[in-house]
């Protein structure tokens, strides 16, 4: 099973090696996504059981590819949870101000909705405006789904997507859903106590990231949005990652897409907040999760 830690690793290193970018925007932010009051599980949580599928379309000088690890059995809420989240993530269209027209077929069916996707990306593009590519040159949109950890009270999914449309280099996201299995719940930043507590945990991991010691060195490395205020605390200026945390076999992780905070050339930092660390941070109706 392939896990998402080992796709971000290895596109970073291809990340280091490259340069200039024309990237399309993706899907990968999940930040507005809200917990609901954890209730008692349910007495017996059905195992999750899942087939690998895929679906290959080409057009011209186009290629879209999506694989995905599909619920097929498993509880109705969380195979039904997990099913439309796909569905959404797909939604992409070409045009990154736009998104396709939602799948409505049977739901059951995960190799007919990768083919509606593959159909309708396909469709929105505009051949014109790759006219002048060079003939060797292939375009290609790609989407990536697989369970990145599974324990007996929740699962995270996992997508990846890279984009090429001409230039140097594509470009690629990276997100992580963490499903409860006793109701299909989608958790996120909600399940936090307080994210203010995260903050100097984050500071550090993007430390070990980038491999500095000081605050100065960090900030060195960083590209923001606006140039701080002289002496204001470097807390109150590395922003949160703008896509929802998730639960991993190591602890929680938080990352950030390309260009969000650094430049390409330094890929998607990545923080962990290991599991020994974690449970004060959490709400206490969440922290049933953690094993002792």
């Amino acid at each position: 099973m392939k896990k998402l830690s080992f796709l971000v690793v290895a596109f970073t290193a291809v990340a280091m090696a490259s340069c200039g970018l024309k990237t399309q925007p993706s899907e990968a932010s999940d930040s507005d996504t809200v917990c609901a009051p954890l209730e008692e599980p349910a007495a017996e949580i059905v195992e999750l059981k899942t087939e690998k599928i895929s679906v290959t379309q080409k057009k011209g000088c186009w290629t879209y590819k999506s694989e995905a690890e599909y619920p097929v059995d498993g509880s109705e809420a969380l195979v039904a949870g997990i099913r439309n989240w796909i569905s959404e993530k797909l939604r992409a269209s070409e045009n990154p101000d736009e998104t396709v027209k939602a799948y409505s077929g049977n739901m059951d069916d995960g190799k007919s909705m990768l083919e509606y996707y593959a159909k309708e990306y396909i469709a929105g593009i505009n051949f014109d405006d790759y006219a002048e590519l060079p003939e060797d040159m292939e375009c290609e949109m790609d989407y990536t789904f697989v369970i990145e950890h599974e324990t007996p009270e929740f699962v995270s999914f996992g997508v990846q997507t890279y984009w090429f449309g001409g230039g140097a280099h594509g470009g690629t996201t990276v997100a992580c859903t963490t499903f409860l299995k006793s109701d299909g719940r989608q958790l996120g930043w909600d399940m936090i106590a307080s994210k203010k507590a995260l903050r100097p945990m984050i500071i550090d991991g993007l430390k070990k990231y980038f491999e500095v010691k000081t605050d100065a060195e960090l900030m060195d490395n960083l590209l923001l949005a606006e140039e701080p205020a002289a002496g204001t605390p470097i807390t109150s200026i590395v922003p949160y990652p703008a896509t929802t945390p998730w639960f991993s076999a190591e602890g929680l992780v938080l990352i950030y897409q390309q260009y969000e905070i650094c430049s390409y050339a330094a890929g998607m930092p990545i923080v962990v907040i290991p599991w020994n660390k974690l449970k004060p941070l959490l709400k206490p109706e969440y922290q049933s999760l953690i094993a002792e």
